[in-house]
């Protein structure tokens, strides 16, 4: 029996395709953090909402935190630390950035290349340069001393010593964070406040 024109067109029509939208690509590594990050995150989460022993809900963890303790403590201490290793990065790293971004394509990505070799060296290696240089038989220790310069002997296991050694840390990650946005500012602008008169610090 033959079949009528219309079947035929039916049979002949391609198959319609799902279409995946380009955030199905992010699902594999949207599985991934949700197993080994958010989920870990939450069992870990948990713990302080449980008595110990047993399986009780309870706030004594949150209680003995926000009480005369010494995690507040611990915590401010971490929390100004942080802050001020922030404003070292931001108040040396800044003009850096800055003055990179006034300088040739070229002549930029050489210096660029210096800030990130301190960047690419080991942690490590450079907190045990800073021991070495800031030790009670350092450069650093020896040169204060001829200098009639106390002191010499405890600039390492203090607060200061923390943040000099955090803020080298971090200041190449700052400078290469602020350089890419100060490249995209049109430099013609810079241009038209200095021909309108402006001094320095009104075209900065």
């Amino acid at each position: 029996m033959n079949a009528t024109p219309a079947s035929q067109g039916a049979a002949a029509a391609p198959r319609k395709r799902i279409a995946l939208g380009p955030l199905w690509l992010a699902a594999p590594g949207a599985l991934f953090l949700l197993a080994f990050l958010v989920f870990p995150s939450l069992k870990l989460l948990s713990l302080s909402v449980v008595q110990n022993g047993t399986d009780a809900f309870s706030m004594s963890a949150f209680a003995r935190f926000f009480g005369p303790s010494v995690y507040q403590r611990v915590l401010l201490t971490t929390f100004s630390i942080a802050l001020q290793t922030t404003a070292w990065c931001l108040a040396l790293g800044y003009p850096l950035a800055y003055w990179l971004s006034g300088l040739s394509r070229r002549t930029q990505q050489g210096v660029s290349l210096l800030v990130l070799l301190a960047f690419w060296t080991s942690t490590l290696v450079k907190n045990f340069a800073w021991l070495v240089l800031l030790g009670r038989n350092g450069i650093v220790a020896d040169a204060l001393k001829m200098l009639g310069i106390a002191g010499g002997d405890q600039l390492l296991f203090n607060r200061p010593s923390v943040i000099f050694a955090m803020a080298h840390t971090l200041l190449p990650l700052a400078v290469v964070t602020m350089l890419p946005v100060m490249n995209q500012i049109d430099k013609r602008v810079s241009l038209a406040a200095a021909t309108l008169s402006g001094d320095r610090a009104q075209v900065f």
